[in-house]
């Protein structure tokens, strides 16, 4: 799209030298066009000033072609020159301008050379329009961050040129396209998401069902400690009535008057239930059952060790 000024630049230009044509027409050609044909060309060209005006390029065309039909003047290819050159067609501008300053006269062909310049130079140039979304996407021109996809219009040399459009979280597009002299190409990009990364899970390796069941136990029950515990408690409580029969005897003893013997009954008694108690513990004690072992290691396939049938 070019700006209002590069548009009523070249509109001044046509409209200048339409009017020059028109004017001077007549004695610049004088010796190869007729007069009724002179005429005609400069009403076309005054035609050509109006659509110009009211900018019917394809109009204004058309009235320069057929004043050219008529009467050759080589003004007139500049301003054919100018039309096309505001019409876009940059490649005919250019070839009106060239043919304008072969045979034109100095005057005119300093200023066709200065359009034919102007035109070249358009030719170089392109555009590039880059909208994405989501807004914000970073757009990549030949590897070089080149500004925001926003719509901004960005002027590029002629040519192929590889675009690439980032935003973070978002899969990158690329695309390669072709821009033409003083044209331009828009490009609208949709970017999809990334795709969730999978997590690694750590693969175990399993054992052999076989290994297992080989290396494998039933849980062991607990032992029953109940009765070794009776024992104990049945066998203290024994010994201590033991003891107290003997220390009731003991005070029999030294409470008898001289001469008078004490009845043995307490001393008996109390020895053998000191005796009987005593070994009742020591029974309980000695035959007391031992805890099943908490881990046994079993040897892994290829190396190692593992636990069975309780933990390490």
């Amino acid at each position: 799209m070019r700006s209002w000024r590069t548009d009523s630049r070249i509109l001044l230009a046509c409209l200048s030298a339409i009017v020059v044509v028109a004017t001077g027409a007549a004695s610049a050609s004088a010796q190869t066009c007729p007069t009724v044909n002179r005429s005609k060309a400069v009403q076309l060209a005054k035609d050509a000033g109006v659509h110009m005006k009211a900018q019917e390029y394809a109009l204004a065309m058309d009235d320069l072609r057929a004043a050219f039909a008529l009467c050759p003047e080589p003004r007139l290819h500049h301003s054919m020159g100018s039309v096309l050159e505001a019409q876009g067609n940059l490649q005919d501008a250019l070839a009106s301008f060239r043919a304008c300053i072969q045979d034109g006269d100095s005057e005119i062909r300093v200023e066709c050379m200065k359009r034919a310049d102007a035109v070249q130079e358009r030719l170089r140039i392109g555009a590039l329009l880059v909208v994405a979304k989501p807004a914000g996407a970073l757009v990549h021109l030949d590897q070089s961050e080149a500004g925001r996809a926003s719509g901004t219009r960005l002027e590029v040399a002629t040519g192929r040129h590889d675009v690439e459009v980032r935003y973070p979280g978002y899969l990158s597009h690329r695309v390669s396209v072709d821009v033409p002299g003083a044209g331009e190409v828009r490009i609208n990009v949709e970017l999809k998401p990334e795709p969730p990364t999978p997590v690694a899970a750590k693969k175990e390796k399993e054992l052999p069902t076989d290994w297992y069941q080989a290396n494998s136990a039933p849980e062991a029950k607990q032992p029953n400690t109940a009765w070794n515990i009776a024992g104990v408690v049945l066998g203290g409580a024994t010994a201590l009535t033991g003891g107290g029969l003997l220390g009731y005897w003991g005070y029999l003893k030294t409470q008898a008057k001289e001469n008078e013997s004490v009845t043995p009954d307490s001393l008996i008694a109390g020895s053998v239930c000191l005796g009987v108690g005593v070994a009742a513990i020591i029974t309980s004690v000695a035959l007391w059952p031992k805890a099943p072992a908490t881990a046994s290691a079993a040897p892994l396939p290829g190396g190692g060790m593992v636990a069975i049938g309780g933990r390490f």
